[in-house]
C-alpha cells in the first residue's frame, strides 16, 4: 500500500525539492504571486514540513531503521530538526542574495504541519504498518 515510501529517494527529493523552492532567490522568481485564495503560502509551508517529516519517517520505519519502541524518540527528533530547519530557513530568506520576507508565521505553519505529519505517520504505523499484529486486524 505504502510501498512508495520505502524508497529513499522520496525523503531525499522532498527535502531537496523543498528547500530550493523556499530558498530561490526573489529577483529569479516570475513577478505575479500565486494567490489562489488568501493565505495560500501558510497552506503550502504547512504541505511542505508536512510532507517532510511524513516522508522521512515513513521510510524510517517501513524499511525497519528503528524499531517500534523507539519510534516516537525519532519521531521527536526528526520534528526537532523540521521545526529548526523551517526557522533557519526564514532567516536564511533574508540574506542579500535571496532577498525574500522573514515570516514569523510561516514558522508557525512549517512547525504544525511537521506536528501533523508525526501524528499521520505514527497512526499509519501503529494501524497498517506495524510487524506484530496491526491494530485493524485484531479481533473484539
Amino acid at each position: 500500500m505504502f510501498s512508495f515510501f520505502r524508497k529513499a529517494w522520496i525523503p531525499i527529493s522532498w527535502l531537496l525539492a523543498s528547500h530550493l523552492a523556499t530558498l530561490w532567490p526573489k529577483d529569479k522568481m516570475p513577478d505575479e504571486k500565486i494567490e489562489w485564495f488568501p493565505h495560500f503560502d501558510k497552506l503550502v509551508h504547512f504541505s511542505i514540513y508536512f510532507g517532510m517529516v511524513f516522508s522521512v519517517l515513513a521510510w524510517l520505519l517501513l524499511n525497519g531503521k528503528i524499531n517500534a519502541q523507539k519510534k516516537w524518540a525519532w519521531g521527536f527528533l526528526v520534528l526537532g530538526f523540521a521545526i529548526l530547519d523551517g526557522y533557519l530557513v526564514e532567516i536564511l530568506q533574508r540574506m542579500p542574495f535571496i532577498h525574500r520576507d522573514y515570516d514569523l508565521e510561516d514558522v508557525v505553519f512549517d512547525a504544525v504541519g511537521a506536528v501533523a505529519g508525526l501524528l499521520v505517520v505514527m497512526w499509519f504505523q501503529v494501524w497498517f504498518w506495524a510487524k506484530e499484529k496491526p491494530l485493524w486486524k485484531q479481533g473484539p
